[in-house]
């Protein structure tokens, strides 16, 4: 096989280069396999079924402190309406007697402006002192026949009638006539309806001349009333 010495050279040159080359390729890879220490921080992951447990865990003790919390705030509340309860005596019948006997009622006085309007509506007044005196055959009657009210002029308990006009009186037909008025702060009737409630003769001659005289009465300025108030007036026609 090996006859000749250049055939025997290159055979024993051939697998010494192999055998260097397999030497060089074995201490090149163990350089690079060779495996440092980790370095920075290390973490370590917990199971995925360890963490489901402890939030398990800490979602059944905070129901636990909630049902605790609620148990304590009923017990609260029930020792306070005991206590209240306890503490609520309810008067008796003579208890109420005794606070009445203790607190009897004050007495209602009358002011003085009130008994002055009391005595003025009281005061009997004749038709010459209630009316203007224009016609001769008209005659209108005066307070004591229109049962005290005021002698026919009403509006408020502290508002009363200044210039009182006498309706003229040309009809042949006789009765009562009351004329509703809508009477201003300044004491102005500022409208009438003659006829209403209380009318016992419907002649329009009567209602107009009704109307006429109650739109010039004049009333007791009163600023602190209402912008408006309504009254009436109660006018009986009848001759000699």
């Amino acid at each position: 096989m090996f006859n000749s010495k250049s055939k025997r050279l290159g055979f024993f040159g051939t697998i010494l280069f192999h055998v260097l080359f397999i030497i060089v390729c074995f201490y090149t890879t163990m350089g690079s396999t060779l495996i440092l220490p980790p370095e920075g921080i290390e973490v370590q992951y917990m199971p995925y079924e360890k963490i489901n447990k402890a939030e398990e865990t800490i979602l059944v003790s905070k129901d636990k402190v909630v049902d605790e919390v609620v148990v304590d705030h009923d017990e609260l509340v029930e020792k306070l309406i005991q206590e209240k309860t306890a503490e609520t005596v309810l008067p008796t019948y003579e208890d109420s007697l005794t606070n009445q006997d203790q607190n009897p009622e004050k007495e209602d006085y009358i002011s003085l402006e009130l008994e002055e309007a009391l005595n003025k509506l009281n005061q009997p007044k004749s038709s010459q002192e209630l009316f203007n005196d224009n016609m001769e055959d008209t005659i209108v009657v005066d307070d004591l026949e229109l049962n005290d009210k005021n002698d026919g002029y009403i509006l408020s308990d502290n508002r009363f009638a200044v210039m009182k006009v006498k309706p003229r009186y040309t009809c042949n037909e006789s009765g009562t006539v009351v004329v509703r008025v809508w009477v201003n702060r300044e004491g102005r009737t500022i409208k009438a309806e003659a006829g209403v409630r209380g009318t016992t003769e419907s002649a329009s001659c009567l209602l107009s001349e009704a109307k006429i005289a109650a739109l010039k009465t004049t009333w007791t300025p009163y600023f602190d009333a209402p912008e408006i108030q309504i009254g009436q007036i109660t006018y009986n026609f009848y001759r000699n």
